[in-house]
């Protein structure tokens, strides 16, 4: 069976270049293939997460911007503020699971992966984020 493949010329990935920060991903360890280097003599996770690894992928949100806020809140139209608690990771990788923890570096605000859409004519993922409150 052939799948049709739509020639983009990676044209989905303009935006992609204008929006990207450098950001820092840790996957759970029960979520990812753990190797033997994971899990001490008696079988038992060191640690819950997997080594940083350091990206430059957008972090979005159309009502606020990740220098300014963590995605936490943002003016309602008819004023006032309206909590919100979800941005949106726009990744060139397909396969971050659920509970992945990312740091976006300029900011210092820390998110986690709730769910994920992936955008198979685009090549990219769409991660929709929480806020982590320390």
């Amino acid at each position: 069976m052939m799948t049709f493949q739509f020639k983009n010329f990676n044209n989905f990935r303009w935006m992609f270049d204008r929006l990207k920060q450098d950001i820092e991903v840790t996957v759970p360890v029960s979520d990812h293939k753990p190797t033997a280097k994971d899990f001490d003599s008696t079988g038992t996770p060191k640690k819950q997460f997997s080594d940083v690894q350091k990206l430059c992928e957008p972090i979005v949100k159309s009502t606020t911007n990740t220098w300014t806020s963590p995605g936490t809140e943002f003016l309602a139209e008819g004023g006032g503020t309206v909590e919100v608690a979800q941005m949106q990771w726009v990744s060139l990788y397909p396969d971050f699971p659920r509970g992945t923890r990312v740091h976006v570096v300029a900011s210092n605000h820390d998110y986690e992966v709730e769910n994920f859409t992936p955008d198979e004519v685009a090549g990219l993922t769409t991660y929709y984020l929480k806020t982590v409150t320390k």
